[in-house]
């Protein structure tokens, strides 16, 4: 689920649009699936993965994603070596607890022929279930060099402005919230 506005626009840029093959890894909402389709490639094949079923049928419904399985990250994923061009795996990784996490690093490589993902740098609060999922707790917190020894590039995104940071307060007021990120972790390889 996306909750820092602040992401999408480095995200997208690393986004080429040429990718025919995408996986989306936690969908939540479908922020990305949508953003891609929208506009970047309307043609590309987008397969969406969550552990959370809610999530999956409202999105079936939609028409954004072509392909959309129940799957938990933690396990080996059922697709072969190089099946797809892009994955995209944006404020996951905090939800499974820090042992699974070069797992599903290593993982992600196997699948995807490139990778983005993101998640809070290091200090967070815990989230209690949103939407009636208890998988979206943070379990871990993540510095850069975990990432980055795995083989990812990685930057820190910081809050950009003010207005920005006063936009997403309002947001998660509305929705329930009751936290703030100052900096996320981006990661590509």
């Amino acid at each position: 689920m996306l909750h820092a506005c602040y992401l999408v626009e480095p995200v997208m840029r690393l986004i080429t649009g040429e990718e025919a093959q995408i996986l989306d890894v936690g969908i939540g909402h479908g922020e990305w699936g949508h953003r891609i389709k929208t506009t970047k490639n309307a043609g590309a094949h987008i397969t969406g993965i969550d552990i959370y079923r809610k999530y999956l049928d409202i999105q079936a419904g939609l028409g954004v994603y072509d392909e959309l399985l129940e799957l938990n990250i933690r396990d080996r994923l059922p697709f072969p070596r190089g099946r797809f061009d892009l994955g995209i795996c944006c404020e996951v990784l905090e939800h499974v607890d820090k042992k699974a996490g070069p797992f599903i690093l290593t993982e992600l490589k196997r699948v995807c022929k490139r990778v983005i993902l993101t998640t809070p740098l290091k200090h967070y609060k815990a989230e209690e279930e949103v939407d009636g999922n208890k998988n979206n707790v943070h379990l871990s917190e993540w510095e850069p060099w975990e990432i980055s020894r795995h083989g990812y590039h990685v930057k820190v995104i910081r809050r950009l402005s003010r207005p920005i940071y006063y936009l997403e307060r309002l947001i998660r007021l509305y929705r329930g919230h009751n936290f703030l990120y100052n900096a996320h972790i981006l990661a590509w390889c």
